[in-house]
C-alpha cells in the first residue's frame, strides 16, 4: 500500500477534524509492506492474525511523466 499526503504526519495524528489539517510545504510518501488493519480495537488480535515485524528488502522508483507522452498504465508495467 502507498499514499502521498500534503499534510505532516504529526498534524494528521493531532487533527480530529478536516478543518484542523494544515497544508505542509512538503509531500509525505508512505510505503507499507504489510498492514494489520486500521484503527484500534479493544479486543486483542488473535496470534494467527497478527502481523509481526520481519526483515524485508524492496525498492521503488519514482519517475516523472507527462500524460500526453506516456500512458501511466504502461509505465506501471515497466521494470
Amino acid at each position: 500500500n502507498f499514499s502521498a499526503q500534503k499534510y505532516d504526519p504529526d498534524n494528521l495524528d493531532r487533527s480530529y477534524y478536516a478543518f484542523q489539517l494544515q497544508d505542509s510545504d512538503a509531500i509525505t510518501l508512505n510505503l507499507d509492506h504489510r498492514v494489520s488493519g486500521v484503527g484500534c480495537t479493544a479486543i486483542s488480535v488473535m496470534n494467527k492474525y497478527r502481523v509481526l515485524p520481519e526483515p524485508c528488502d524492496f525498492s521503488f522508483t519514482i519517475k516523472p511523466f507527462s500524460t500526453g507522452e506516456t500512458n501511466p498504465i504502461e509505465l506501471g508495467k515497466e521494470r
